[in-house]
């Protein structure tokens, strides 16, 4: 892509509003027809995603299977762990997936697209995958599979057979000790840190639960003590039926954003909160399905839970805000609360000369992934022209690239910018991240966003407020609606209208850069009072929740 192909960003879809009713536009029940619809969507999500995800049962399991030619569906981990199992009875002839021409091959077998099955010779098809068996199911009968032919590994009937053990297992386990509150939790990332939620959730009366693809098990090395439940619902349902918790808070990742409605249709007499790090209500379906493997049906069955619990949660958070937010929420009955995820008060600059011109700190995909799948993260080429025509030189940082076991996926980054004046790198600690990026002049969010992205007029990315938090001012495109609105409230770096590199670069070169650090860190205030807003509405409904204060006054400072 030339310099000449960035386009600006898009405008928004003509005619209503996309925050007046994003349910209704993406052709979803009102709320009273999917409040009464939320528990059959519950023993639907019982139904995919309720047995646990466990080596020891897929061993067993597999070495049930008869004799015959297999097609494995997914060339990921649990491929690997079911050719490790699979008996010398059954022949794998290949592997399906959706990126098979990057592939290639998988573990010595030749891998295929869904679509390239014909003259393939195989009696079944084993769906590989914890989480996507719905829409990998989908995607095979699409393409021509017939569906008895299609092995659904966690929802057959011997696999359940077979897990319904552990799922009594892992529930002994995490109820072990009395717990008044509980934490449920499926990734990494969260809006409000443990060590936050510890001043009104005690760690001695509150348990973690971990619904995620954790590799090698949960580490208990934080405040709470945690239990995997190998993403089992069955688990969870029976762990929080035993222990009857008066305060839940739930941590979402975009494709598990049902378990705060799940929680509060199983204990409606719990407090519930949810921590909504996105909402898929905001997301192009295309961007859903690129990033995250979900079809129309696993869409509709989180927007829909998105909705219940915009009417029945006792509070949400998440990193959104701004008028047009506000105007989404006005069709919720949820109190919500906004709050600024990883917002700490950074260190002063060192002093001295920049480290360089631009930083770039943040989730960057291979170069691969980008061209299958052209999302808003195409911003190389523009920072590659600044650089060129400006004489500047930029950093990247890729939160996604955390060691050399990732040095193959980006082989290509670290080959072509090993040298000023574009050098990538490896993630760093965010403690050093923080360190470093005072010696910057700006952080860099222009992205070439070809296609209206409705989170991007409402929310706040966590590479922007590292920026902020290091006091560093930030060149973003116009296509960030609230996060554009507080650089230009405060003065704290530049909102550049036309992403070509001659716009930038005159944008860099006209900046009082002494006024915009100013506001940054005026910015910086603001955002942390705000975060404390956000944990005063949390400690006050736990509170109510508990029945009782669980820390002083003078904690919420």
């Amino acid at each position: 892509m030339s310099a000449s192909d960035i386009a600006r960003h898009p405008a928004a879809p003509s005619g209503a509003s996309p925050f007046d009713d994003p349910w209704a536009g993406a052709g979803l029940p009102d709320a009273q027809t999917a409040l009464a619809g939320a528990d059959a969507l519950v023993r639907t999500l019982l139904h995919w995603y309720g047995a646990p995800r466990m080596p020891e049962i897929l061993r067993r399991f597999c070495t049930e299977q008869p004799a015959g030619r297999v097609l494995l569906y997914g060339a990921g981990t649990l491929t690997r762990t079911l050719l490790e199992h699979l008996p010398p009875t059954i022949k794998v002839v290949g592997i399906l997936d959706r990126m098979a021409a990057d592939i290639g091959t998988f573990c010595g077998h030749p891998v295929f697209r869904p679509d390239q099955i014909a003259g393939l010779a195989f009696d079944r098809v084993l769906l590989a995958h914890t989480v996507y068996e719905m829409e990998m199911r989908a995607a095979a009968v699409a393409a021509g599979i017939p569906a008895d032919r299609i092995v659904t590994v966690h929802t057959a009937s011997r696999y359940r057979a077979l897990s319904a053990p552990a799922v009594e297992s892992l529930a002994d386990d995490a109820c072990r000790r009395p717990a008044d509150s509980v934490i449920v939790t499926c990734c990494s990332a969260n809006i409000l840190h443990d060590r936050q939620l510890a001043q009104w959730l005690p760690p001695d009366r509150t348990i973690q639960l971990f619904l995620g693809r954790e590799v090698g098990g949960v580490r208990n090395e934080g405040d709470y003590q945690s239990f995997d439940l190998r993403e089992s619902l069955e688990a969870l349902v029976l762990v929080l039926k035993r222990l009857r918790p008066k305060v839940v808070y739930v941590r979402s990742i975009i494709y598990k954003n049902y378990l705060g409605m799940l929680v509060k249709h199983v204990l409606p007499e719990a407090k519930v909160v949810q921590e909504f790090y996105d909402y898929t209500i905001l997301w192009p379906d295309e961007d859903l399905s690129n990033l995250f493997g979900l079809n129309a049906t696993s869409m509709g069955w989180l927007r829909r839970s998105e909705l219940i619990a915009g009417h029945t949660l006792d509070l949400a958070l998440s990193k959104r805000g701004g008028v047009e937010w506000e105007r989404l929420q006005s069709h919720l009955r949820t109190p919500y609360q906004l709050a600024f995820p990883q917002m700490v008060e950074g260190p002063e600059p060192a002093g001295g000369p920049p480290r360089a011109d631009l930083v770039y700190a943040g989730f960057l995909p291979s170069s691969t992934f980008l061209r299958n799948f052209p999302i808003g993260y195409n911003f190389l080429p523009l920072l590659e022209a600044v650089c060129r025509d400006g004489g500047l030189a930029a950093d990247i940082y890729n939160s996604s690239h955390a060691d050399a076991s990732g040095d193959v996926i980006f082989a290509d980054y670290l080959e072509r910018y090993a040298e000023p004046p574009l050098v990538y790198s490896r993630r760093l600690d965010y403690a050093d991240l923080l360190a470093r990026l005072p010696s910057y002049r700006f952080g860099w969010l222009c992205n070439d966003q070809k296609t209206f992205h409705a989170d991007r007029r409402v929310g706040i990315c966590n590479r922007w407020t590292g920026y902020v938090s290091a006091g560093l001012p930030t060149l973003l495109d116009s296509s960030w609606g609230f996060m554009g609105d507080l650089v230009r409230e405060y003065d704290a770096g530049v909102v550049i209208e036309r992403l070509e590199p001659s716009d930038v670069l005159d944008a860099i070169r006209k900046a009082d850069h002494r006024r915009l650090v100013d506001g940054t860190r005026h910015l910086r205030r603001r955002l942390l009072a705000d975060n404390r807003a956000a944990a005063e509405a949390v400690a006050t409904l736990v509170e109510g929740g508990m029945g009782a204060p669980c820390f002083d006054a003078h904690q919420r400072a």
